[in-house]
Order: structure tokens, then sequence, then C-alpha cells
């Protein structure tokens, strides 16, 4: 603790009719003491005691209260990477309808510039399904001119498959919306395999012909999946 007050004089009294005063000048203690030896004795005592009553405030003057001084601990501090940082943050929320790690989804459909089914039945060779077709069921006949296109449209785009079967419900039923028809899990054959296959085909008013087509070829189904989904029945062997 650290303590201090400002410097005071000091009266001492060593004997009746003789003052001593400190840390005055020599002459003025000379004058003084000259001065005091005249006095009376209760002259003298009074004069002291007003001096002790005027020093009694300096005396009386509070010291300082101690200063506490807290230390600072020390405190680590590490500095992150940008890749340690990103491994602290939360994972993002996944998007409405995102499917598991590593799954791309079904590949992007593959718009046809120009459409072949037409030119496919307009061959006089093929005059017998040409003919068989306006005898079907609106819908079954929707389905078989999109099957002929979706044939011709897998050739055209990788020449080495030779598209020799069609199964538009093979792996999930067919969608009617109006003129077009949506076969999300359809399939075909091409050299002794089977391949998963999509198409969205959109005919004209009176279902004669297509007029917009897209597709996307999948993965080879395995022949363990054959007989459950039915396609043995296509095999001509």
């Amino acid at each position: 603790m650290v303590s201090f007050c400002r410097p005071i004089s000091v009266i001492a009294v060593s004997r009746p009719g003789a003052l001593v005063i400190l840390n005055v000048k020599t002459e003025r203690r000379e004058r003084i003491a000259s001065s005091i030896g005249r006095m009376p004795l209760r002259a003298v005592a009074a004069s002291a005691a007003l001096h002790l009553l005027a020093l009694l405030p300096a005396v009386l003057v509070r010291a300082p209260q101690p200063v506490t001084v807290v230390s600072e601990r020390p405190v680590a501090v590490r500095i992150l990477t940008p890749q340690e940082y990103n491994a602290l943050l939360p994972p993002s929320p996944e998007a409405p309808g995102a499917g598991p790690p590593g799954d791309a989804g079904p590949p992007p459909l593959i718009r046809a510039t120009t459409l072949m089914s037409g030119a496919v039945l307009n061959d006089p060779r093929n005059h017998v399904t040409r003919d068989a077709l306006p005898g079907l069921e609106y819908a079954e006949r929707m389905i078989q001119l999109c099957a002929l296109e979706a044939m011709e449209q897998v050739h055209a785009w990788e020449p080495e498959m030779e598209p020799e079967w069609v199964s538009a419900y093979a792996l999930s039923e067919v969608v009617l919306k109006g003129d077009v028809v949506v076969a999300d899990g359809a399939a075909f054959r091409s050299d002794g395999r089977w391949l998963a296959l999509r198409f969205e085909c959109e005919l004209s008013a009176d279902h004669a012909s297509v007029v917009a087509f897209a597709f996307a070829v999948g993965d080879d189904i395995p022949y363990e999946r054959w007989e459950a989904l039915d396609l043995n029945e296509f095999d001509t062997e």
C-alpha cells in the first residue's frame, strides 16, 4: 500500500516559555523566538493552541485508498485456415427433393431436332404397320407412334445401338397428358441387352404423327430382373 501526505511544520514544547519551530528560516525563527520570549506564558500557550488548530486539517488529510491491480490472464489464440473454418460450419440444409449424396438423378432429356417416325411409316416396306395404326385405340396408337420415334431417335443418337423392341411401361406406368405421352420407366432392347429409357412425346391433335420428342438413355437392366419386368416375352429366340 502506498500513502503520502504533504510536509507540515511541527511545533514541539520542550519547557515552559521556550518554543522551537522547525522548517522555518533562521532569521524568521530568531524574530519569532525573541518576540515569544517577551510574551506572557498564557499568551504563548494560546498562540501554540491556535497554531495546532490551524495545522490540524493538514494532519487529517485522508491518504489515498490502496489501488488493486488485476493481472490479466493469458488467452491462447489459434489462427484457422479457411479449410479448418469451413469444417467447423454446420452443414447447409438440403434443397427440397434433394437425393442422397452421390445421387446425380436421371440424365437430362435430349431434344430431338429432326422427327423420324413419319419417314419410317411412309416407307412402303412398313405399310402393314402404317395400315394397322388407325385401327388401334387412341391411347395405344399414341404409345405405338412414340415408341417408333424412340427407336429411331436412339439409333440416330448412338448408331451402334439398334433398338429391336421398346416397352413403354417396363419400369413404371405411362402417363398421358392430353396430346403428350410421358414414359419415365420405358426400356428398349438392343443387341441382346435391355436398357432403361425415358421419353416425352407430343403428338398432333389427331394423334396421327409426332410433333415433338425428347429422350434419355439409362443404365442396363440386369438380366435377373427381366422376368419380373415381363421383358422375356419379347425374346423371339
